[in-house]
């Protein structure tokens, strides 16, 4: 599994490669890249999620789901504790604060789980897995997120939530699997086609954003590396030997750990600059979980 996960990392990186380049060259503007995650978050990305689904219905599968869904979000709350936590112990305050709580809660499961995933297990059960944790996952983050870059007091659009493209293909590829409806086959291709695009999309959009990120003052301080190291090895650890007693399908249990080890989800970019948050140190945040996470990815996959 590890040398399968470094040569999958190794072609995930040549795609980021593109995209840092052509951010540095200016073919990939911010506009651009802007439009791109457009692109990714509304056609995609949809179309890969309701892929994964296609499936006859069965009982088990609908079972581990949901088992892997509940983990997943029980993963979330262990990091939103150590998030708080280690905020209290180092004194990090404010919108600084908030930065590191999301970094902790939220992976970068749509750029980059995806397309890992996708790598160590192909497109079967482990996708299903990945588009029910991804319908939890943008559920929160467009909630949560938003409040933890916006402050408590702002209001939630549940509505606008509840008709994102991301969410409503994957409740509709959920529908077509609880009836065991196949699409027809010039659809499939097409939509099957379409979604293929998302792991090259994700890594170079990934790349286009790190390009315009600040190296002289990345690693300038030193206790950002302890939030870091929580996200992309304290975090896989605690998910696969807390879990491993309780999950017995290694494929299920494979895929949330490989969920749980990707770095700082790059919506916090998004969100910190829309809600006037500290999107200097979430830029950092992302740029230095997405570089490192080429190595850990790899070797967490040692455990599996």
């Amino acid at each position: 599994m590890f040398s399968l996960a470094f040569n999958s990392i190794m072609i995930l990186a040549a795609f980021m490669l593109v995209g840092f380049v052509c951010g540095k060259k200016g073919i990939i503007t911010d506009s651009g890249t802007a439009a791109l995650s457009g692109l990714l978050l509304n056609a995609t990305l949809p179309a890969l999620m309701i892929m994964s689904l296609q499936k006859d219905f069965d009982a088990s599968l609908l079972k581990n789901g949901a088992v892997i869904v509940a983990a997943f979000l029980a993963t979330q709350a262990v990091g939103a504790a150590l998030g708080l936590i280690l905020c209290r112990l180092f004194k990090v305050e404010g919108s600084e604060k908030n930065v590191w709580v999301f970094e902790l809660i939220f992976a970068n499961i749509a750029y980059m789980g995806i397309p890992v995933v996708k790598s160590l297990y192909g497109s079967g059960d482990a996708m299903f897995y990945v588009a029910m944790c991804g319908f939890a996952f943008n559920f929160l983050v467009f909630s949560l997120g938003v409040k933890l870059m916006a402050g408590a007091e702002t209001k939630i659009d549940f509505k606008a939530i509840a008709v994102s493209p991301p969410i409503i293909t994957t409740a509709i590829g959920f529908a077509l699997f609880v009836f065991s409806v196949k699409l027809p086959a010039t659809l499939s291709s097409a939509l099957e086609s379409l979604g293929d695009m998302t792991t090259p999309l994700s890594m170079i959009i990934t790349g286009s954003i790190l390009s315009r990120s600040d190296f002289k003052s990345v690693f300038t301080d030193r206790k950002m590396y302890v939030p870091h190291f929580v996200r992309l090895i304290a975090l896989p650890l605690i998910t696969f030997y807390g879990l491993r007693p309780f999950i017995k399908d290694e494929t299920a249990l494979g895929t949330l750990v490989t969920l749980t080890g990707m770095p700082t989800a790059s919506l916090v970019v998004v969100l910190a600059t829309r809600y006037n948050g500290d999107a200097k140190t979430a830029s950092r945040f992302v740029f230095v979980t997405t570089i490192a996470s080429m190595f850990t990815i790899p070797a967490i996959t040692i455990l599996f």
